[in-house]
């Protein structure tokens, strides 16, 4: 461990002269590796569990040696790959300074730099310090993650409010994971769109009317009245620009009488939607209702609810069986995948989003799939 510690110091230094983050004078006060013997190659591959834990230790570890080092560095984790068609990715470091931004690799216990590929992001159009972390902060960060990959396309990663309290409401978007204790919920996630009419207006439009769909102006293709044998929905579907084209469906929920009784945004894909992504750290309140399914290899375990004061204990019965879960020793759990919350729709075609009150999540469904 002392010599992993020496030759990570010394890698440290040597990044940070390459910076302009120390001078020669400085790199002479540290003690340099007296063994510096070299490490068998080896992928940091996504895939076990204890390696990963381990890679995350290694990463802050030398975080912190270059933190003592120089305190003005930005910090995240990212993805790399060998090649382009490379299948077998690994988790990198990287750090930013001076308009730079290095990868650092973990072979074997060492952190060892490595050219970062940057896979379809256009180098020029990069903002790295939108999505790169202060150290105080990136050290609060419970697993790995693709930071670059959170803050690409309309998805916004601020490292200045990602716990920020959020408005009252509901929301979806993706899982990515559980602080340590289970109190915390990391996640990309938004508000319901919302539309500037009332649900009695909106069967009232008309094809060509335009409408505010979160400010944006849209205008309507169709409304239509629709009943379904099947699930006793009826009301009506009112189509907002071209749905092949970004367009969006509005469901107006009708009870016996015809009058309204519930409405419903979705997507050209039939799902809810949510709009303002961005990654945000909430507090989940201690009574919340959180509805859990958990599936491995096509089959459901266990199907229940609990609450945020017992999720702790009911996620430490899953953490060494379920392989959609990673736990980091150092940190927090993972959820791996491409996990969603708040895109279920219950009985009566109403939708089923995560809801906050009072800055804090007091209901969200978890499926555990792999």
């Amino acid at each position: 461990m002392k010599n992993k510690k020496l030759i990570a110091t010394f890698l440290c230094i040597s990044m940070l002269m390459a910076l302009g983050g120390c001078d020669e004078s400085e790199a002479k006060k540290t003690e340099e590796p007296e063994d510096t013997e070299e490490p068998e190659e080896s992928d940091n591959e996504t895939g076990n569990d204890n390696d990963l834990s381990m890679i995350y230790s290694d990463f802050r570890e030398f975080a912190t040696a270059l933190n003592d080092i120089n305190g003005d560095l930005l910090y995240g984790f990212g993805k790399n790959s060998d090649g382009l068609y490379d299948t077998q990715w690994e988790y990198v470091l990287l750090v930013y300074s001076d308009n730079e931004v290095l990868a650092y690799r973990d072979n074997n216990g060492i952190v060892e730099s490595v050219e970062q590929d940057y896979f379809g992001y256009n180098e020029e159009e990069w903002a790295p310090e939108t999505f790169l972390f202060e150290y105080e902060d990136f050290m609060q960060f419970p697993f790995l993650e693709d930071f670059p990959n959170l803050a690409d396309g309309e998805k916004m990663v601020d490292p200045k409010t990602i716990d920020a309290v959020l408005p009252d409401g509901g929301y979806g978007g993706q899982l990515l994971g559980f602080s340590s204790d289970m109190k915390y919920f990391y996640g990309l996630i938004g508000p319901e769109r919302t539309i500037d009419k009332t649900m009695e207006e909106c069967i009232d439009l008309k094809a060509g009317d335009k409408v505010k769909l979160d400010g944006s102006e849209m205008e309507v293709a169709s409304v239509k009245y629709s009943e379904d044998d099947n699930s006793q929905w009826k009301g009506y579907v009112i189509t907002l620009g071209e749905i092949d084209y970004g367009g969006f469906f509005v469901f107006i929920g009708v009870d016996d009488n015809g009058d309204p009784n519930g409405m419903l945004i979705l997507d050209s894909f039939a799902n809810p939607t949510f709009s303002y992504y961005k990654l945000c750290k909430v507090p989940i309140a201690e009574d919340a209702e959180i509805s859990v399914k958990v599936n491995i290899d096509g089959e459901y375990k266990d199907i229940t609810t609990v609450k945020g004061s017992e999720l702790s204990d009911y996620m430490s019965k899953w953490i060494d069986g379920c392989p959609a879960l990673t736990k980091f020793e150092d940190g927090g759990v993972k959820v791996n995948g491409y996990t969603m919350v708040g895109f279920g729709i219950q009985d009566g075609w109403t939708g089923d989003p995560a809801s906050i009150e009072n800055g804090e999540l007091v209901y969200f469904d978890l499926m555990l799939w792999s």
